[in-house]
């Protein structure tokens, strides 16, 4: 490393502030900086960020960790990689099926999932209620995102931290929903982020039947403290607390991002 190199531990707010710098009407030449990654909520808006066109590093370039390994493997089309040991757990899954015929590997990731979820601490209810509302996510980026063989999944635990992530390179949450007339008059994607996560809401309209994945979320998260962020185009809906849910939303403009970034982080 270069005696004026940047040591960057990659959260939420470092990568916010490093776009903003790169895309900054202002900004001059980017100094060196080395990106130590931390969660895998960062590193895939790190990828999605850099796929949108700013300049951020490619993911070989970072420094190198399991999770890290686990999302270049999932990304190059190799597989859906898993790792475990005595002090943590991952496994990412690619959701390229087709909306009706989910394989074994999806239903083993979701069992897998739940398990993890208890193993952390979560009632059996809530772990049961959060996999049902990361499965109908799923299930959005085929309905709703225009681009379903970019779908993303995973979970990660690890001491007193469990990781869930959906993520899709689609078309947005301001595009999806503006293809329904009753939500042509969303302004920008912040507003389409708020109107997403109210319950019964999607493209198909509000009496479709459509849209309670993240009701079984928030219910999954009930009486545990979670940190969560929602981030499509160039805005981020962060929730923050015990028992999340939308009346405790903030929305913050961000550099733009094309899809949908979904990221949960539970602490305990």
């Amino acid at each position: 490393m270069q005696s004026d190199d940047i040591e960057i531990r990659l959260g939420f707010e470092e990568l916010d502030e490093l776009a903003f710098s790169l895309t900054s009407k202002a900004a001059r030449a980017p100094p060196h900086y080395r990106i130590v990654p931390n969660n895998l909520g960062p590193l895939v808006e790190l990828e999605w960020l850099r796929r949108s066109g700013v300049q951020l590093p490619h993911l070989g370039q970072l420094k190198n960790t399991h999770r890290l390994t686990l999302l270049k493997t999932a990304l190059s089309s190799q597989g859906n990689p898993s790792f475990e040991n005595s002090e943590a757990q991952s496994h990412l899954i690619c959701c390229n099926w087709d909306k009706d015929e989910e394989p074994d590997e999806w239903f083993n990731f979701c069992q897998s999932m739940q398990k993890a979820a208890t193993k952390f601490g979560f009632p059996l209810r809530n772990a049961q209620e959060l996999v049902a509302g990361v499965r109908e996510l799923v299930s959005n980026i085929r309905d709703h995102s225009g681009a379903p063989n970019t779908g993303l999944a995973a979970y990660s635990f690890r001491q007193r931290e469990l990781e869930l992530l959906i993520a899709d390179e689609g078309m947005g949450v301001l595009k999806s929903l503006r293809t329904s007339p009753e939500f042509h008059a969303l302004r920008d994607s912040g507003e389409a982020l708020r109107a997403a996560l109210t319950d019964g809401n999607s493209r198909f309209g509000k009496e479709s039947g459509h849209g309670g994945g993240f009701r079984d979320l928030f219910h999954g998260l009930l009486n545990l403290s979670s940190s969560l962020r929602f981030r499509s185009g160039d805005h981020a809906l962060t929730i923050d607390g015990v028992s999340p849910g939308l009346a405790q939303a903030r929305i913050r403009q961000k550099t733009q991002l094309s899809g949908f970034v979904i990221s949960i982080l539970c602490i305990r």
